[in-house]
């Protein structure tokens, strides 16, 4: 908190990456609820939630050319004004296109446009918040960040759905609309206070150290292979936040089939499990990492698995308030783990290797997690929703064998060391 009251600059960044925030989430409930009305729902929730994924399936390569961008000014600036100009017309979509399934691939469209440059201003303000903050506090601000932005994201399902209750889908796509050119206002005032960063080249890259996108994923993966105990956890943690991932949209789905599970409205039962899932991860981020610091990563990642086949084989009760029960603690301990792989690397990585060990795991969770969670929903969307349920049991187990075994070769490890 005191890096934001404290630094002007991060400030003006950070606001406007919350206020871009509120734009991503708050049509999104919309959108889902709009889609629970049709005739067939599952396809409709699976389009929606496939169009939300593949975004981040590409966040490596967004990343990786938004590093590229000379002219960030003109190109942060760009991004604004499309993705809100993308929300009008989805917005007048709604008044003047008739057929529901014509307007939702309309809206899907659109807000898959918008959300590409949502991950090229995220990728792009990296860099820029690291002039704005040091690299002594950068993680100190990334944090702050990310919180934030959970707390937001919470905020924005919980208040979509109130406006919900008063306010036509149209209108809350004009509202959308609005909040990415509000964004835009901090990032003007920004660059007027910081005029060098306009145009200037951030961050100098040695071209002959620089390699092509999909070059730099295959070393990456080669090299961690090598890591005997590294690459069965990074495994395992994809599987799990694969899972994850998909749980919100199954959810949806199931409910959306069995109108028994619904609490109140559809869209508050939405927001419930987006409530449920944020202050799960949260706890665990700010009490799990100390309650459990001594617990091994391992044995930690098997109880996460296990209660996880637990959650999904109580998706064929269709009791929302068990899933809901078991919904927590499993988040509560995926936000133990992802800090304790990161120390868990770094403790067991010598330092001249630490960057590229990073790099690898970063780029694993950054791509895979996403493009098996879209796997899971293309097989609820297109062939079964009971079929994808199973299939994700069967996926939880292997993770959990995996760290089972994982857990046999550490044990083993330690032996060898102490004769």
């Amino acid at each position: 908190m005191s890096i934001f009251m404290n630094n002007k600059n991060f400030r003006l960044l950070a606001t406007s990456n919350f206020v871009s925030t509120i734009g991503d989430k708050l049509f999104y409930i919309a959108l889902l609820t709009y889609v629970s009305t049709f005739s067939n729902s599952t396809l409709a929730i699976g389009l929606v939630s496939i169009s939300e994924l593949l975004p981040t399936v590409l966040a490596s390569y967004i990343g990786y050319r938004a590093d590229q961008t000379k002219r960030r000014f003109s190109s942060l600036c760009l991004s604004s004004i499309i993705r809100s100009g993308l929300y009008l017309l989805i917005g007048l979509s709604f008044v003047f296109v008739r057929g529901e399934w014509t307007i939702l691939l309309i809206a899907i469209m659109f807000n898959f446009i918008s959300d590409l440059f949502g991950q090229f201003t995220a990728s792009a303000l990296i860099p820029l918040t690291v002039i704005s903050v040091g690299k002594e506090q950068f993680n100190e601000a990334i944090g702050f960040t990310n919180g934030i932005s959970q707390l937001i994201n919470l905020f924005a399902q919980f208040f979509g759905a109130s406006l919900l209750l008063f306010l036509s889908y149209q209108n809350l796509a004009f509202i959308n609309s609005g909040t990415f050119l509000f964004s835009l206002m901090f990032l003007l005032v920004f660059f007027k206070q910081n005029k060098a960063l306009r145009v200037n080249q951030l961050h100098e890259v040695d071209k002959s150290e620089k390699m092509p996108f999909l070059a730099t994923l295959k070393v990456n993966l080669i090299r961690l292979k090598k890591e005997q105990t590294l690459f069965p956890v990074v495994s395992s943690i994809i599987i799990l936040n694969a899972c994850l991932t998909s749980i919100s949209s199954l959810l949806q789905m199931l409910i959306a089939l069995n109108t028994s599970m619904v609490i109140g409205t559809y869209s508050f039962t939405i927001a419930i499990i987006g409530f449920i899932t944020t202050s799960g991860m949260a706890l665990g981020s700010l009490i799990g990492t100390k309650l459990l610091k001594n617990l091994p990563l391992s044995k930690l990642l098997i109880w996460d698995l296990t209660l996880l086949i637990s959650f999904f084989c109580s998706l064929f009760l269709t009791n929302l308030y068990l899933s809901l029960g078991l919904l927590f603690p499993i988040t509560f301990f995926i936000g133990v783990v992802i800090p304790k792989l990161s120390a868990w690397v770094v403790s067991i990585v010598p330092q001249s290797e630490l960057g590229n060990s990073i790099g690898i795991v970063n780029s694993l969770l950054t791509a895979a997690t996403p493009l098996f969670s879209l796997i899971i929903i293309s097989l609820a969307s297109i062939f079964n929703l009971y079929l994808a349920i199973a299939f994700v049991i069967c996926l939880s187990f292997f993770g959990l064998a995996l760290m089972i075994r994982n857990l046999r070769v550490e044990k083993t490890i330690i032996q060898k060391k102490i004769n």
